[in-house]
């Protein structure tokens, strides 16, 4: 998939570091966050996510590995990409207990 994907992970990284980039001039603390889609299994999202929690690792980024924890329902999305209100909020549920993690060690520092 690395290879088949090659050129498409490379210019997603390369966003990824302009958006890194911005945040710091604007003295923000980005954090990346992989996605889910409704079909589950995506070989073209899973390469993307893969490569973003590698690329964070490597750049020292902070990532959310949302793709890992949830399991796609049909009833979480309206349509391929876009989630129901449902959808949602499993997901800010998720995202809340990451950040309230990253927020509290930052504030501990």
């Amino acid at each position: 998939l690395k290879f088949k994907y090659e050129k498409k992970i490379f210019n997603y990284l390369n966003r990824i570091d302009k958006l890194y980039k911005y945040s710091k001039k604007i003295n923000s603390k980005p954090i990346f966050i992989t996605n889910v889609g409704s079909k589950g299994f995506d070989e073209s999202l899973f390469i993307l996510n893969y490569s973003l929690t590698n690329h964070c690792v490597k750049k020292n980024y902070i990532c959310v590995d949302l793709a890992k924890k949830i399991i796609p329902k049909i009833n979480y999305w309206y349509d391929p990409e876009h989630t129901t209100k449902k959808g949602s909020k499993m997901i800010a549920n998720y995202l809340f207990d990451d950040l309230k993690k990253f927020l509290s060690k930052k504030n501990n520092n």
